[in-house]
């Protein structure tokens, strides 16, 4: 029980890159996170790392369909598709062509 506390608390720590969900998808910049992940979990899942600017895309379930722009580096799972712009272009007028 200890060892899986500490790990727990191990993990917590180490937990510094943002986590979108797909539910956080509205037509909007999303600025914040409330969650985050590891590393770790990122090499040892289908989890992405996008970089500020990204179009994000719901795949499923309620919000499919709903975008956003990444107001910064973030990482989603599967459920959210990620569109990099071209560094000419702005992420909302990528959005309309």
């Amino acid at each position: 029980m200890a060892e899986l506390l500490t790990e727990q608390v191990s993990n917590t720590i180490k937990a510094k890159i943002p986590w979108i969900k797909s539910g956080e998808l509205d037509y909007n910049t999303i600025a914040t996170s409330g969650e985050t992940t590891t590393e770790g979990a990122l090499d040892n899942s289908n989890a992405k790392l996008f970089p500020a600017g990204t179009i994000l895309v719901a795949l499923d379930g309620a919000t499919v369909g709903k975008l956003a722009i990444l107001g910064f580096e973030a990482a989603t799972n599967q459920a959210v598709a990620g569109i990099i712009c071209l560094k000419s272009l702005s992420p909302v007028l990528c959005i309309v062509l």
